[in-house]
């Protein structure tokens, strides 16, 4: 039998870690990333040398350590926060979701710059031989009943086994195969930015971004205006989130690339946030940031299967949802361990096997995946108001769910995941659906 081979779009985060699964199975996967390793014609930096921060939960870092890769990030960063603090855009009505519940195993969340979480997989990409390629723009994606083939735009194409679809949000394969699915629903415009922890200069600010938390939502729910800001200690930084609540023009995503102009820019965002009445330090976490990038705030509307054929869609490409819940890193490396765990179960992966192997992910992951998203756009509804009355009203229901869920642990339904359960449920399913008659091609081990 001859080694399988699998082509993965996108080489983010998620595209990284799905190419690492597969390398563990014997399966041999190359990345086609379709940004340039410079973010500028006159810089040098990696593509993944950009965005701001993530955090990394229990639910994500327990399939992180199933994975074996929890300890390259323990080694190399992230600080920790146990409370996630909403405010108004001043300061005032202050209320807390916690993170962290006290249970034996349960890892404290982490907060980590993007690009440093990046580089760890990317390191150890390099480390496995995995090929990746940028400039390499997906324009269509051709199957048969043995292979998949990947057109790009300068031309070229790439065939494999199998596709692992990990192009973000506006995902170029989820638009080829799925042409009539719902449009990306954009609920903001925005930005994010990279700061270095400390004083501001003449200001005398400690430790910009956290005058209220080490992470903490400002709101000004009628105006529809939003700052989020984030405490990542072990990179000696902070980041920071601005959001307008208002549906962007039609178009493309700005797809990561940071501004060049960025005493400008700097200046003319931490203006508008002063006039919005944000505090001090974090109108100086913008000030004088490092880095800014233009993003929008997007959400994919649930799709009813995360396959079609040979191609599988992981992260943000099959279930993009808004970052309220902070669940958009985390839920792709969910989807990265339930693969790996199928895998486990489907030794050698014979041929035929990724029809009961793509069915079961969908199985397992589209319930999880559905609620996490619809407790995200929860969450955004209680950020947003069309009245003083409604945000009033608002913000008191959510401080009621938010001491029920903080007395009872029932944050636990989003943190303390673990997939283990539902991965030995649905097997066990498919072993009885096998012993009636009615299974896949092979069994499971």
């Amino acid at each position: 039998m001859s080694a399988k081979t699998a082509i993965v779009i996108g080489g983010g985060p998620a595209g990284a870690l799905s190419a690492l699964v597969l390398k563990k199975h014997g399966i041999t996967p190359t990345v086609y990333e379709k940004r340039t390793w410079e973010t500028s014609p006159d810089d040098r930096h990696p593509f993944w040398d950009v965005g701001g921060s993530i955090d990394l939960y229990g639910n994500g870092l327990r399939a992180l350590e199933r994975l074996g890769f929890i300890d390259d990030v323990l080694v190399n960063g992230g600080g920790s926060c146990s409370k996630l603090f909403f405010f108004l855009m001043d300061g005032s009505d202050g209320m807390a979701q916690n993170l962290v519940v006290d249970k034996p195993g349960e890892y404290r969340p982490i907060q980590i710059l993007r690009s440093s979480y990046h580089k760890i997989l990317m390191k150890n990409c390099e480390k496995q031989g995995i090929q990746i390629h940028t400039k390499k723009q997906v324009v269509d994606v051709q199957q048969t009943a043995t292979n998949v083939t990947a057109t790009f735009a300068d031309g070229t194409s790439a065939t494999a086994d199998f596709l692992i679809a990990a192009d973000g949000i506006y995902s170029s394969v989820r638009r080829i195969l799925f042409p009539d699915h719902k449009p990306v629903q954009r609920h903001g415009v925005g930005f994010v930015g990279v700061f270095d922890l400390g004083v501001a200069p003449a200001e005398g600010v400690p430790l910009l971004g956290f005058e209220h938390g080490e992470m903490a939502i400002y709101s000004a729910p009628v105006a529809g205006n939003l700052i989020y800001t984030v405490h990542c200690p072990e990179d000696n930084a902070g980041a920071w989130v601005l959001m307008q609540c208002k549906k962007p023009a039609e178009g493309e995503d700005p797809d990561w690339l940071p501004y060049q102009d960025l005493p400008r820019e700097s200046t003319r965002l931490a203006n508008i946030v002063e006039e919005w009445g944000a505090p001090a330090s974090v109108t100086n976490a913008v000030r004088f940031s490092k880095r800014i990038t233009p993003i929008h705030m997007s959400d994919v509307p649930d799709m009813s299967t995360l396959h079609k054929g040979r191609v599988l869609f992981i992260g943000d490409a099959g279930h993009g949802t808004l970052p309220t819940q902070g669940q958009g890193l985390c839920q792709a490396i969910e989807d990265c361990n339930v693969l790996h765990e199928l895998l486990v179960n489907f030794p050698g992966f014979a041929e035929g096997d990724y029809v009961d192997v793509f069915a079961l992910f969908d199985e397992i992951r589209l319930p999880r995946v559905h609620f996490v998203a619809n407790q995200s756009r929860t969450v955004m509804g209680h950020l947003t108001a069309s009245s003083n009355i409604q945000m009033k009203v608002d913000r008191f229901v959510f401080r009621l769910i938010l001491g029920v869920r903080n007395g009872l642990s029932l944050n636990d339904a989003i943190f303390g995941y673990n997939c283990d359960k539902d991965v030995s449920k649905a097997l066990e399913k498919y072993r009885k659906r096998r012993q009636a008659g009615k299974g896949g091609a092979s069994a499971a081990a």
